[in-house]
């Protein structure tokens, strides 16, 4: 029985080895390739460690675990809005980078969590697949918040003026329709491009990760959860409202705008 499992194994020798050789000498390689050396380790493999080499062969290819690393930005608004205090920023500034340790967190303990007994009523795979994209829309909503902010009293400049008349009438209209949306949100208003059919609209989201529009590039982010403006106005959103309104920084607006839509 012995010698027979060893003459499978030469005779496997002899039909891998061969492959190998041909298939590595026919295939193009964006380096050089030293035939001599590789037939040198394929003979070498054949010393009954062609199954070892491939699998070495294949672990080459696996991806390295790399920590996740994304990284708070700065933003400086400092004395550069009106009716918005720099302590109501400094404070949504500290739970923004909250959700960016939270992603890398998150997306860290995705690569060794186990994917066995995974059910949608709970599972720690599925606890972190949720959490990844309420942080990660956490992270990026907030940065798009913190640009959008700033040049207080300016009004639209051209090619998003042109944009907001034709899909809302006016200007005027425009902001009309973010308002009565910020009264409905829970959580944020995006105004948003659509990739689909060319439209601009304004979506209410409920939620980080709920609600959230497909196909859509954000050109203009307000945020309406209460820690956007308590400090400064208590429960009176509608105030915060018109204060943001007037804090747009519309040349970022126009920015966008050029990049996504024009």
């Amino acid at each position: 029985m012995e010698s027979k499992k060893q003459l499978i194994a030469l005779c496997a020798v002899a039909i891998i080895i061969p492959c190998l050789i041909n298939s590595r000498r026919q295939q193009p390689s964006p380096r050089a390739v030293n035939t001599s050396e590789f037939e040198a380790d394929v003979i070498a493999a054949g010393n009954g460690h062609v199954i070892k080499y491939l699998e070495n062969e294949q672990r080459k290819e696996k991806k390295a675990i790399r920590p996740s690393d994304y990284r708070v930005r700065p933003f400086n608004l400092s004395g550069k809005l009106k009716g918005l205090s720099d302590n109501q920023i400094d404070q949504k500034l500290g739970l923004y980078a909250g959700y960016v340790k939270k992603w890398n967190q998150i997306e860290n303990a995705l690569q060794t969590v186990s994917k066995e007994n995974v059910a949608s009523s709970y599972s720690p795979f599925r606890a972190l697949k949720v959490g990844e994209t309420y942080a990660m829309n956490g992270t990026i909503l907030h940065e798009l918040y913190f640009e959008n902010l700033g040049t207080p009293g300016r009004t639209p400049e051209a090619a998003t003026k042109k944009l907001l008349e034709e899909h809302f009438g006016s200007v005027q209209n425009y902001l009309d329709d973010l308002r009565a949306c910020g009264l409905a949100a829970r959580g944020w208003v995006l105004t948003c491009y659509s990739l689909y059919d060319g439209s601009v609209r304004n979506y209410v989201l409920d939620a980080h990760n709920e609600r959230v529009p497909v196909m859509v590039v954000p050109l203009v982010v307000l945020d309406v959860y209460e820690h956007a403006y308590m400090i400064e106005f208590g429960t009176k959103r509608k105030q915060y409202l018109r204060v943001f309104a007037n804090n747009i920084n519309w040349p970022v607006i126009e920015q966008r705008v050029k990049k996504w839509v024009t």
